[in-house]
């Protein structure tokens, strides 16, 4: 993925939509046990059976379905798994946030995950204030691919979708993004592949965190330096 994509997204978003877990959140160990989990019950080793929500036809609502519940056995078991560990960030999280919010963007957390565990991780991170706004989609009946979270961290924020980005690590997030009709971002760092990601046609794709931060801050000190 060409790095000017990065400097693309900061002009071109005024509201940055995060997932948590895999995405911020870095979950080595959860990674592990979710791929054990997948392998067990040998169905979800598999990948998401939505694609491309453009490519779908009258069959939608039925293979998100299927995906909802798939997501809300495995949000229920991280959840439960998560109140043992202590949360761990992704290389330079932090830093591509407060950037942004140096430039004046919108920051929101979008995650299937529970909120009041998601809440009392950010107060272990001294994260608590850093976000315009949390939204859990266990918590509003509406796990991930649905868009309904992601609408109404739109609606909340006024902006406008077109002007919007869904960054995560799961195809899942991509699928949200584009039927919400936001732009997408993939990152590789979390519980999909770079690989599978990229099967899902993100309208931008990165190796991690790191990457987008090290693009756009650089890009931030290359034109101070010709000013």
């Amino acid at each position: 993925m060409p790095s000017d994509d990065a400097v693309e997204m900061l002009k071109r978003f005024d509201a940055f939509i995060f997932d948590w877990d895999g995405t911020i959140n870095s979950m080595r160990t959860l990674m592990k046990i979710n791929e054990a989990v997948k392998r067990f019950l040998r169905i979800w080793n598999k990948d998401s059976v939505v694609t491309r929500s453009k490519n779908i036809s009258r069959d939608l609502h039925g293979h998100i379905t299927v995906e909802e519940t798939k997501n809300r056995y495995l949000t229920a078991i991280f959840d439960v798994l998560l109140k043992f560990s202590r949360p761990k960030l992704h290389n330079d999280s932090i830093k591509l946030i407060m950037f942004l919010k140096s430039r004046h963007k919108k920051v929101a957390i979008f995650s299937n995950g529970s909120g009041s565990r998601i809440r009392n991780e950010l107060r272990m991170l001294g994260m608590t204030n850093i976000f315009d706004i949390v939204v859990s989609a266990k918590d509003i009946g509406a796990i991930k691919p649905s868009p309904e979270g992601l609408m109404l961290i739109i609606n909340n924020f006024g902006t406008k979708p077109r002007r919007t980005v869904y960054i995560g690590d799961m195809v899942d997030d991509i699928i949200a993004a584009d039927l919400a009709r936001v732009s997408s971002c993939g990152v590789a760092c979390g519980f999909d592949s770079e690989h599978t990601l990229r099967s899902s046609n993100p309208n931008y794709l990165f190796k991690d965190m790191e990457h987008i931060f090290r693009v756009m801050s650089g890009a931030k000190a290359r034109k101070k330096a010709r000013n």
